[in-house]
């Protein structure tokens, strides 16, 4: 496909990036506070994760909107939104009921909506991949399969030290985690 017809789809994920960094930046001890609600991270790390998210959420939608260093935003972008995913699997493995500040001080919360949004904005991110090759950074050759396998297994691992086995199971056999 041509990059014209993958336009809307990155101007879109743009946006939606951007505008999540810009709410959390009009309120940032809100977001601060987000951070600890979800109760993953050590307090101590609340501050510098949300600068961090911050300037990765800007970037990665100034890197959509503009076309530079795309292929970085949609990796960044895929890389974060995985953490995401986590952690809002967490939040709802965990009954824990807090808003997903998602867009700033917004007060919907989490739920399994969240994951949805989550998991489609993702399925968005990989579609930009296929839909461009020159996204796929040929010239690196194995890197990004590695950097593909690195951020799958560096998931799995947070996912089995944020649930104990346990807890997944039950999960999965139709737990009430998600209401």
């Amino acid at each position: 496909m041509s990059p014209i017809s993958r336009a809307p789809l990155q101007i879109a994920i743009g946006i939606v990036f951007l505008l999540a960094g810009l709410t959390k930046l009009r309120h940032p001890a809100v977001f601060k506070k987000a951070i600890v609600e979800f109760d993953i991270l050590p307090r101590y790390l609340a501050h510098p994760t949300a600068i961090l998210i911050l300037i990765a959420e800007l970037s990665i939608g100034l890197g959509h909107l503009t076309d530079r260093y795309l292929h970085v935003a949609v990796l960044v972008g895929l890389a974060i939104l995985s953490v995401f995913g986590i952690a809002v699997f967490a939040s709802l493995a965990r009954k824990r009921k807090h808003s997903c500040h998602c867009f700033g001080d917004s007060s919907e919360p989490v739920s399994f909506y969240t994951l949805i949004r989550l998991f489609l904005l993702g399925a968005a991110e990989l579609s930009l991949l296929h839909i461009d090759p020159q996204l796929r950074l040929p010239s690196l050759g194995a890197v990004p399969l590695g950097l593909a396998a690195f951020w799958a297994a560096f998931d799995i691992w947070v996912a089995l030290w944020l649930l104990s086995i346990s807890r997944l199971i039950r999960i999965f056999r139709g737990s009430q985690a998600f209401n």
